[in-house]
This record gives C-alpha cells, sequence and structure tokens, in this order.
C-alpha cells in the first residue's frame, strides 16, 4: 500500500510540473508539450526509483518473457513492464483529464 502512495505522489508531481508549464490554461486542450512533461517525468522517474532500489535491494524484478529485461544495473535486472506502465498510465491520465475538466471547472 504504502509504494502505491509513493507512485501517487510521484505521479502528482509530474502533474504539478505540467501546471507550472502552463499556469493559465493546463490541461484544457490537447498540448504535446503537456504530455511530453508527464511522459519524460514518468519514465525518468520510474527509472530512477528503479536503479535506486538497487542500492539497497529495496525490490528486483525477475525477467521473464512477459517482462524481458532491458539491462543490468548493479547487477540488477531492470525490467520493461515496469516502463510500459510510467508510459501508458500518463498517456490514460492526461486523455482523461482533457475530458474531464470542462466538467468540474478550472483548477
Amino acid at each position: 500500500i504504502l509504494h502505491s502512495f509513493w507512485d501517487g505522489g510521484l505521479f502528482l508531481a509530474g502533474v504539478w510540473l505540467a501546471a507550472v508549464a502552463f499556469p493559465q490554461s493546463w490541461f484544457e486542450r490537447f498540448r504535446i508539450r503537456e504530455l511530453a512533461i508527464l511522459l519524460i517525468w514518468g519514465q525518468a522517474s520510474e527509472l530512477a526509483v528503479e536503479l535506486t532500489s538497487t542500492f539497497n535491494q529495496g525490490w528486483a524484478y525477475i525477467p521473464y518473457w512477459w517482462n524481458p529485461s532491458l539491462f543490468k544495473f548493479n547487477n540488477f535486472d531492470i525490467t520493461l513492464l515496469p516502463q510500459l506502465i510510467w508510459l501508458a498510465a500518463p498517456i490514460a491520465f492526461y486523455l482523461i483529464a482533457l475530458r474531464l475538466k470542462p466538467r468540474f471547472g478550472k483548477g
């Protein structure tokens, strides 16, 4: 459960970065730069967390055929599936936010 809060906090930090980039009108219409901020933040933060976890052996993903190893770092496998999740989640969030924001007002 704590990891879910951690991931949520990281995700909200990316939303905050996108909002700072467009302070007057964020998530009101499709902007590739807003989506790019969410995607770059998501990929970078996920990779940073994974790489950092190898130093204290916080967790490790075991490569499988459906979650292949991208590369080894500190003798641990860094796998594809977490990166794909952090690629899909910002896209889904952004598209939903664009649809919901007009309903719930400016924020």
